[in-house]
C-alpha cells in the first residue's frame, strides 16, 4: 500500500494472509505500524520501486488518495508498473474532478494537492507508463472520488467505465456545472 498511513488497508490485508508491504514517507506514521507489515519510510516513485524492491513483484498494489500529492506522476505510474506482477492489479483512488467542479467544492481543494482527476485523461496517459485502466468505480469519499483498476496488459473496459466516459462527456461538452 503506497501512502500506508496508520497501516489499516494493511491490516485487512495480513488479516486475508497476504503478506503486507507499505510505503509511508511520514516517519511519525511509519514507525508506529505493526511490525507484521514491512513498511518503507520513503518517497514512492521509479527510483525507490527499482532500488528497494528490485526482483520482488506484487498481485495488488493499493495508492488511496496519493496521486494528488504526488509531484511526478510519471515517475509514479512507472515505479508501480515496475513492481506489479504480469496479472496483477493496481488500484488507487483520486478526487473526483468532475464531482469536485459540478459540487462547487472548492473547500477540497488543497495547497499539497497537486492535481486533480478524471477518467478519460487517465485512461490516456497511464499506459505511457505501462499501465491501462480496465474498470473504475464512483465512491462517495471526499466529495466524491473515483477508483480505478490498472493491469500491466490492456483489457476490455468494463461496463461501469463506459458509463463514467459517457457521463464525463455530457458534463463537459454541455458544461452542465462545470
Amino acid at each position: 500500500d503506497i501512502g500506508c498511513n496508520d497501516g489499516y488497508l494493511l491490516d485487512c490485508f495480513l488479516a486475508l494472509g497476504c503478506k503486507t508491504f507499505g510505503v509511508e514517507p511520514a516517519s511519525n506514521l511509519s514507525s508506529s505500524l505493526s511490525s507484521s507489515h514491512r513498511v518503507y519510510n520513503e518517497f514512492f516513485g521509479y527510483s525507490m520501486a527499482k532500488n528497494t524492491f528490485k526482483e520482488d513483484t506484487f498481485d495488488i498494489v493499493t495508492a488511496n488518495n496519493v496521486f494528488a500529492h504526488t509531484r511526478s506522476l510519471g515517475s509514479f505510474a512507472r515505479g508501480v508498473s515496475s513492481i506489479l506482477s504480469p496479472e496483477g492489479v493496481f488500484v488507487f483512488e483520486v478526487q473526483y474532478l468532475i464531482d469536485l467542479l459540478d459540487g462547487c467544492l472548492f473547500d477540497m481543494i488543497y495547497h499539497e494537492h497537486t492535481s486533480y482527476h478524471h477518467l478519460e485523461p487517465l485512461i490516456q496517459v497511464l499506459p505511457t507508463y505501462g499501465l491501462y485502466v480496465f474498470d473504475a468505480e464512483l465512491i462517495d469519499m471526499h466529495g466524491g472520488s473515483l477508483r480505478v483498476y490498472c493491469s500491466k496488459e490492456p483489457r476490455e473496459l468494463s461496463e461501469s467505465v463506459k458509463e463514467i466516459l459517457h457521463d464525463e462527456k455530457i458534463k463537459i461538452s454541455t458544461n452542465n456545472g462545470i
